[in-house]
């Protein structure tokens, strides 16, 4: 089995920044749900992985309880490794063979220096999105788990002030899980997709009421 060319590895470089994107998206519609009960603006899509990240680090600005240092480091790899992928995308080719299109050298025109586009250091590039989609997959639970922590006393006290059971919106990360055929062993793929729980919120004083089946009162 032949190494993948650098053109190869260059065009795997989108798909592995669009998968890293959709965690960065993730977190930061997880993010959104932190001001319930008031409106929930949840991000569009479109926004390219970096601008995504710069735009996830000004909404954490605002929401100093939920960041962690973790999340910090983490936020700022992205930003990171989208700089290196730019530049190894965008670059200009030199030296280029009229016939065949490989070339030698490659410059970047927006900082005029060059780019080092062999497999090996493209390669390099891949795996760090690769590490870094792995790490954000549990700082998003993590961050999912701290906005739900938050709805549930928002919602608890709700409860406790209108005598009512409330059914707060709980957000958790959209982690699909895929195996083609070959990976799975059989003649399909297998896809997982991890979905969380609904809850309900009891008035403190109704708990008991509650547990003894006489709350709330059933329809006839």
């Amino acid at each position: 089995m032949t190494e993948p060319s650098a053109n190869e590895l260059v065009g795997r470089l989108t798909l592995a920044d669009a998968m890293l994107g959709e965690v960065v998206t993730d977190m930061r519609r997880i993010l959104a749900h932190a001001n319930w009960p008031g409106i929930i603006r949840v991000p569009g899509v479109g926004l390219t992985t970096g601008r995504a990240a710069r735009e996830l680090e000004t909404e954490l600005g605002h929401e100093a309880a939920l960041v962690t240092d973790a999340l910090t480091t983490w936020i700022a790899g992205v930003k990171g490794v989208v700089d290196r992928r730019d530049r190894v995308v965008h670059a200009i080719a030199l030296n280029q063979c009229m016939n065949c299109g490989e070339a030698t050298m490659f410059w970047h025109p927006r900082s005029g220096e060059d780019v080092d586009r062999a497999p090996g250091a493209v390669a390099v590039i891949e795996e760090r999105y690769s590490d870094l989609r792995a790490q954000g997959l549990p700082l998003a639970t993590e961050l999912s788990k701290a906005v739900n922590g938050r709805i549930f006393v928002e919602a608890k006290r709700i409860a406790n002030e209108t005598d009512e059971i409330q059914n707060p919106p709980q957000t958790y990360p959209q982690h699909v899980e895929h195996l083609c055929a070959a990976c799975d062993g059989g003649e399909r793929g297998q896809t997982t997709v991890h979905v969380g729980t609904a809850i309900a919120v009891i008035p403190t004083a109704r708990w008991d009421e509650f547990q003894a089946g006489r709350w709330p009162p059933q329809d006839k």
